[in-house]
């Protein structure tokens, strides 16, 4: 078993926890009646590998919102539990109707894109509906967090 120095400590995470922060805010953007759409979802490991049950339960959104779909260029994607929707990404764009989502997440994704700010923006084309936003968890000198829209 690999050391978890967190381990000993209530709830099993760090005081600092980047996971916990970013879907904090998160979860404080969500209703129920929202469709939130997961950018660069992949395989979602964490819902099968995170030791954390608190962590997970901050990190999971299906059963919080209307809907969760799940994106990835990897069709791993397809064998996500932790969404009630799950597509592989074809061609750069994402084949959902105009105005169908209220938010968009990515979790360490844009950083593996070559220009994230045409990115987002070409491959959603206008499927997300006006004023939503689109939190990103992003590795960063500065921040680990950037955040997008209202």
């Amino acid at each position: 078993m690999p050391y978890d120095p967190y381990a000993a400590l209530p709830g099993g995470y760090s005081t600092n926890d980047g996971t916990i922060d970013f879907y904090g805010r998160v979860n404080g953007l969500i209703n129920p009646s929202m469709v939130v759409l997961d950018i660069g979802a992949g395989r979602a490991a964490w819902f099968e590998d995170d030791p954390s049950e608190y962590r997970k339960s901050v990190r999971l959104l299906k059963g919080k919102v209307a809907k969760v779909i799940a994106i990835d260029v990897d069709e791993a994607v397809l064998e996500i539990k932790a969404s009630d929707e799950n597509i592989v990404m074809v061609g750069g764009k994402i084949p959902l109707p105009d105005q169908s989502v209220d938010l968009i997440v990515s979790d360490y994704v844009l950083e593996h894109v070559v220009n994230p700010d045409e990115f987002v923006p070409r491959s959603t084309g206008s499927c997300a509906l006006a004023g939503g936003s689109a939190p990103a968890r992003r590795t960063n000198i500065i921040s680990s967090a950037s955040w997008r829209g209202s």
